[in-house]
């Protein structure tokens, strides 16, 4: 990638800035058996999935690599002004790496049709379902304790939570 170049005049800006990407992987697993036996229908499944998420993040204006804009206020010729390098306005963001989490969700459940006569039939299950929070590599994503006293910041993959002081 290279810097974005912005002109006023004829010339045409340059430059592709460093994009935006966002990526979502997900691999599922699922099964379900159904047995009947006698008055009773069972019913199992199981659901597990892991997910992976990346994204680069910008809570700015601006792109990593820079904005430049030429609008001729120096020179008269916004080209002129970007051969001198005198840009009328720059940005740029600094940005934090970028998130790469993963995480893995997990579903059980186990149901029993239980035909009572020919006009009743009970039916009742249970249900598990466990979904861990993201861990990202680069220590980006966390919560928010308000509870604890002061509060503090939890992050999935530290051991002890980050406590913030109130000073």
């Amino acid at each position: 990638s290279v810097p974005d170049f912005g002109f006023s005049g004829p010339f045409v800006g340059t430059g592709n800035a460093r994009g935006f990407r966002q990526k979502s992987r997900t691999i599922q697993f699922t099964d379900n058996v159904t047995w009947s036996k006698g008055r009773h229908t069972l019913k199992f499944g199981a659901d597990i999935r892991h997910l992976r998420t990346s994204d680069n993040i910008s809570f700015f204006s601006g792109d990593d690599l820079g904005e430049y804009r030429f609008n001729g206020q120096y020179s008269g010729n916004d080209f002129a002004d970007f051969l001198l390098g005198f840009p009328n306005s720059t940005r740029v963001a600094n940005t934090s790496p970028d998130i790469n989490g993963s995480t893995n969700h997990q579903g059980y459940y186990a149901q029993d049709d239980f035909k009572v006569s020919s006009k009743l039939t009970l039916a009742y299950g249970v249900r598990y379902e466990f979904h861990p929070p993201f861990v990202d590599d680069t220590l980006q994503l966390a919560n928010f304790d308000r509870n604890y006293p002061g509060g503090r910041v939890i992050v999935p993959n530290i051991e002890s939570p980050l406590e913030i002081s109130r000073e």
